[in-house]
This record gives structure tokens, sequence and C-alpha cells, in this order.
């Protein structure tokens, strides 16, 4: 065998330690996933560099440049959410709209066939990426709204209404200028083993499988990495605003809880918030070359 020349071996040890450093660059690397204006690292996410979206299967696509925002409403749960996505098809791995996987039309794939994988209750972002926000509570409407129920109770006609509905719109303005905090956890979804399997064997799904023969530029998204925000706020700081006019209707003995009728328009109001709080940060995706 031939020796290497000291030239060529001074080359080779390069490029192999040129790898070999590449590699070491490599396992320090982390994701950053852009959040509501910050960019916060995987670790402090899902605990890992680089977010895996819950599932051997597929191909992972981090959308940490652009998470895709799902719909949602103020009744949407991780699990719908995640149902809302897993199960479609994309044409574009980093972050286009999902269609249903079918020629027929139809979605095959219903929210029972979908399944919590990594992250099964959620695990609790780091508290310095916390979201703030403020209520937008229609001070004067809900001021009004009380005000009646007060009145209907039975209010002395020695009482100032007038007075009684500024301390009202006053002690909402003052919840409106508030900021409430919003934690955000992560969870980890996908198709279900079974289901997954029978895709795989080809003995379920042919509908789903067809459209993806047919259009090879079709994945299926199969599992998702998301994050879901959620009110964490202490009632009682709410309702101290209003504890002076509870304290004067008590005097009148009228029993209308103001607290809890400002309590139930802060979590309405929270709701709609949370509702454009979700965000799919990873998925994972199969194409028709997986089902041959």
């Amino acid at each position: 065998m031939p020796k290497m020349r000291p030239a060529l071996l001074r080359t080779v040890g390069g490029v192999v330690s040129a790898l070999a450093a590449s590699c070491a660059q490599a396992q320090f690397f982390e994701t950053k996933y852009e959040l509501y204006g910050s960019k916060v690292p995987g670790t402090a996410i899902c605990g890992m560099r680089q977010c895996d979206a819950g599932s051997a299967n597929g191909i992972l696509f981090p959308l940490n440049k652009k998470p895709y925002p799902p719909d949602a409403t103020n009744e949407s749960t991780p699990a719908s959410v995640a149902a809302s996505v897993i199960g479609y098809v994309t044409r574009d791995a980093y972050g286009g709209t999902p269609g249903y996987c079918s020629v027929s039309g139809g979605n095959p794939f219903r929210p029972e066939h979908i399944g919590p994988k990594g992250n099964a209750s959620g695990k609790a972002v780091a508290s310095e990426y916390t979201r703030t926000v403020k209520t937008t509570i229609d001070a004067k409407a809900s001021a009004q709204a009380d005000l009646e129920a007060i009145i209907a109770l039975g209010l002395p006609n020695s009482v100032s209404i007038s007075a009684l509905q500024a301390k009202l719109e006053t002690a909402y303005n003052t919840v409106n200028a508030s900021q409430f905090k919003l934690k955000a956890t992560y969870y980890e979804f996908g198709l279900k083993d079974k289901v997954y399997q029978d895709l795989a064997r080809q003995s379920e799904w042919s509908d789903c499988l067809s459209l993806l023969r047919k259009n090879p530029s079709h994945k299926l998204i199969v599992a998702a990495g998301l994050i879901a925000y959620s009110a964490d706020y202490t009632a009682g700081t709410v309702a101290d605003n209003f504890s002076s006019i509870t304290t004067e209707l008590d005097q009148y003995k009228i029993k209308y809880n103001v607290e809890a009728s400002v309590r139930r328009k802060v979590d309405e109001n929270i709701k709609a918030i949370i509702s454009d709080s979700y965000r799919i940060i990873a998925w994972r995706l199969v194409d028709a070359a997986k089902f041959p």
C-alpha cells in the first residue's frame, strides 16, 4: 500500500479537523423560535436545543423563523388546535396553509386519531418568556350593566346613581390599565401509533394515500409541537379595584357580587386575546415516497 505524502496527510488531517470542529459546533447549536417579538431558545421551550415535535416518524421541520398561526377560538384547546393541522397536507414545509389529505374532499382524520406524544401534560416555558397583555373591556358598557343589576336589587333613592356609575367605570378603567401575564406551555401531538402503522401498511387511509401519490409536492403533517398561552393572574388582585364598591353596597344591604362580575369580564376578554396565542413551532412531514 503506497504511503501518503506528508503534504497530503496535512491536508487530510486538516479536513478531518475541520469536520470535527464543525460537528462540535453543531452540538452546541440551539434553535431559537420567534414568539411575539422574543427569540426563545429551544431549551426554554421544550428542554431540547431543537424541539422535536414528539414523533420519530417523518422529517422534522422547525418553524422557528415563522411559527404557523393556526385557526383558534375562545373555546380552543391544545388538542383541538393540534387536530386542526395534524393529518392535513401542506405544500410548504415551512408554514404553508394545510389542506385535507383527500382526493374526495373530506378530512379522513378526526380528533380521535390524534394523541399526545412527548410533553403529554404540557411543559411550562421559562418564565422570562411570559407574555404580558392588557384587557380592553368596555368600561362604560360594563359599568352600566352592573349598575342596572344593582338598581334592580333595590338601590336606595338617596344614593347617587351617577356617582356609583363613575366609580364602576373608574374601577374598570383601572383593570384595563393593569398588565396581565399569559404563561406559555409547550405540547406535542401526533397521529396515534396504530393510525400511522395502518397508513404505512396501506391497510387504511387509501384516500389520503391517493392524494399524496397524485401530488408529489404534498406532504402529510404527522406530528406537531405547539405553544399555548393561558392566563396567569390572581383574581383577587382584580377584585381589589372593586372592594370599596362592594363595601358600599354592603351598607345598603345589596348582595351583588361585583367582583364575580368583573372576573367574568376579565376572563372573557383574556380568552379573546388567548385565541391568538397558539403557535405551531415545529412539525414532522412525510410524502408519497414513504408509502411506495
